[in-house]
């Protein structure tokens, strides 16, 4: 029978955080928690001022970027099957914040990372101060927030990359560096902004043989919690910052989170994209380092 593996900080399956930590004066920890079918290269322009001041790791969640790919149902360390989940990336996320240990934890993240983070916080992350969350995932096409019509579309397409060889065509599509970048120009407002560097920091990851299985197994992932049911469980001070050109998660459907008691800011950001942080890093960088001395 193969070893048993768990998706945390413990061996073989560690999260990858970048860089290594930088020893300043301030106590606290900075978090930034990277989204979907995305690597911690999402936030290189991010890393290095903001490690000016704190403690910063760039985590790469479960089957994304160079953490490690179980293929869904890999029994964990305790006999578990591992699943590609916000509560798996959720516990992921506690179990690295109990590893690097000692002081307040803050915490940055972007579309889906943003429900992972809130997720981390209501499970009894205590040592959580304050969520600063970049155009946070909606979760429009849930089981509990879509149409019937958009239902029986959902699981038919759901049924057919995973039972036919449409997932696998869609996946080696997606690995074309034209057909990415044209994909990921509709996720920026500055279009300039798609580098090759960027475009790199999707594919090399995509290369791990495991990584089809994942990507199949979360876009077939319709249950679990979306934002409305998080936030108002959420008791540390929220700060919303949302580009006003997000075509992957419109900002006029963002705009209803600002109701919630947590949530003390929301920010619009003109003819800004889906990706904040990598667009405009002059304006997200002074506002994260703002926000966490306001609640440290």
């Amino acid at each position: 029978m193969p070893e048993p593996l768990r998706p945390n900080v413990e061996r073989p399956l560690p999260p990858r955080a970048h860089p290594p930590p930088r020893r300043t004066s301030h106590d606290s920890i900075l978090i930034l928690c990277v989204p979907f079918a995305r690597s911690a290269v999402h936030w290189r322009k991010n890393l290095p001022v903001l490690g000016t001041s704190y403690r910063v790791f760039a985590l790469d969640l479960l089957g994304y970027g160079r953490s490690a790919k179980p293929p869904p149902g890999t029994l964990d360390a305790l006999g578990g099957a591992v699943e590609y989940t916000y509560p798996t990336w959720a516990a992921q996320l506690r179990d690295f914040i109990a590893h690097v240990g000692g002081g307040e934890v803050h915490l940055v993240a972007n579309s889906i990372g943003c429900v992972v983070a809130w997720q981390a916080v209501v499970d009894g992350e205590e040592s959580v101060k304050s969520v600063l969350a970049l155009a946070p995932s909606m979760r429009a096409l849930t089981v509990g927030k879509r149409s019937a019509a958009q239902g029986v579309f959902v699981g038919a397409t759901n049924y057919l990359l995973k039972n036919t060889g449409l997932g696998d065509y869609f996946f080696d599509t997606l690995q074309n560096r034209k057909v990415l970048r044209n994909v990921l120009e509709k996720a920026y407002g500055d279009t300039s902004v798609v580098t090759e560097e960027l475009l790199d920091g999707f594919l090399e990851p995509a290369k791990d043989p495991k990584a089809l299985e994942v990507f199949l197994a979360f876009v077939s992932y319709d249950t679990g919690p979306v934002p409305e049911d998080l936030l108002p469980l959420v008791k540390v001070p929220v700060k919303i910052a949302w580009g006003t050109l997000d075509r992957l998660e419109p900002i006029k459907v963002g705009r209803s989170l600002k109701s919630f008691p947590s949530v003390l800011e929301f920010v619009e950001l003109p003819g800004v994209g889906h990706c904040p942080m990598d667009e405009v890093p002059d304006q997200i960088n002074p506002m994260v380092l703002d926000f966490i001395a306001k609640h440290s």
